[in-house]
């Protein structure tokens, strides 16, 4: 027995969990076994004479549910999420049994790209699609995968076949029409994001991370202050919006509005100690307002955050040098060299450091390399001519 309640009533209605999980073996079928007792005979009747009883959900029905609450075990710690593992399994086996349910295909399909196998996932999402060509969810999770599948051509497609299917022209579309402007975000596709975020704004409820989106589209293109009007409505709908603070954090500092920017990226940073880009931005507030101690915090945080990332390396060597650490600064410039040795301005930076630390050798090949890799590099020349005209 798991649970065994000999005498139960209705005070003891309720959910029981073990202390510790149980274990059982693979291959287990459980049970349950539940007697009705209707009679004159049992006290707790509340209807006397007894009446007919019927199966229902009301506790004074013929209701008796069982309920388990499971997870995998054993699962190695690179493993999926175990709960998406248990939903696969489980909609795999009531798509055994009716292949055409549809609710079957959609969550089967969302707990393989909870998995990151989108391919896999956008090809359950087209069996769903085949049963309804014009499920605007389906249509845009299909979008979705394909997009994260690096098939961004094919995602648009699907976005805006989606969009093209809320023939009621309502709320059906909204998450097409969003995924879609952000595609196009992220594709330097200014004037279709634009369209296509104004159009969800006019089309769908207002949305904290659509004026968010927005703003980082006018800011691309220039629009300051219109930008920072769309990140402002942001945040006054979701204080919390990580891209409305980051966006605008950036457009002030960019502005040379220092403080406020420092304000609304440490903001984000608060919210989020996480992001590698909201430690990133606000060690360029600092930097460009001259706290190069505080800048220097903020990039080895985010070195430590995106550790392969050559650009991080390379301006946190930047700000080692201007606050006088020429040893470590040669020391991240070379590794962002390790991560990206093609680099011709890279080079020279690293040739300046190693000038700067009396090493003219080294600094000399530094210079020559910058310039094999880009024999026009104006700032390589110059530098190879000045420690000529040293010796």
């Amino acid at each position: 027995w798991l649970v065994w309640i000999r005498n139960w009533d209705i005070d003891r209605q309720s959910v029981y969990r073990y202390r510790q999980p149980l274990l059982l073996p693979a291959g287990s079928v459980l049970h349950m076994r539940y007697i009705y007792d209707n009679s004159a005979n049992n006290v707790h009747n509340p209807n006397a004479p007894p009446i007919r009883v019927q199966a229902g959900n009301r506790s004074v029905d013929e209701m008796a549910h069982l309920w388990l609450q499971v997870l995998p075990v054993h699962t190695p710690p690179s493993a999926p999420d175990p709960r998406l593992l248990l939903q696969e399994a489980w909609m795999r086996n009531r798509l055994r049994r009716s292949p055409q349910d549809r609710v079957g295909l959609y969550n089967l399909a969302a707990a393989l790209a909870g998995q990151g196998r989108f391919t896999q996932a956008a090809e359950v999402y087209r069996q769903e699609l085949a049963l309804d060509p014009r499920d605007t969810r389906a249509l845009t999770a299909l979008g979705a995968a394909l997009e994260s599948a690096n098939q961004p051509l094919q995602a648009e497609e699907q976005y805006r076949a989606a969009v093209a299917a809320d023939a009621t022209g309502k709320f059906a579309a909204c998450d097409a029409r969003f995924d879609l402007a952000n595609l196009e975000l992220r594709r330097q596709e200014l004037r279709s994001a634009e369209d296509d975020f104004r159009a969800q704004l006019s089309a769908c409820a207002d949305d904290a991370e659509t004026h968010a989106g927005l703003g980082e589209v006018l800011a691309a293109e220039g629009q300051t202050e219109a930008a920072q009007a769309e990140f402002r409505r942001s945040l006054a709908l979701d204080p919390r919006s990580e891209p409305a603070l980051l966006g605008l954090g950036q457009s002030e500092a960019g502005s040379g509005d220092f403080d406020a920017a420092v304000r609304h990226l440490s903001a984000a940073v608060r919210l989020d100690p996480a992001s590698a880009d909201a430690h990133e931005q606000l060690a360029r507030a600092y930097a460009q307002s001259g706290s190069l101690d505080k800048a220097l915090l903020e990039l080895q945080k985010t070195a430590q955050l995106r550790p392969s990332d050559p650009l991080v390396h390379s301006a946190l060597a930047q700000v080692l040098a201007a606050t006088g650490n020429v040893k470590q600064a040669i020391a991240e410039q070379q590794a962002a060299l390790h991560l990206l040795d093609d680099d011709p301005d890279g080079w020279n930076n690293l040739g300046v450091l190693q000038a700067r630390s009396g090493d003219t050798g080294a600094a000399r090949q530094a210079f020559e390399h910058a310039l094999r890799l880009q024999p026009d590099h104006a700032q390589a020349k110059a530098n190879l001519a000045r420690l000529d005209a040293q010796r």
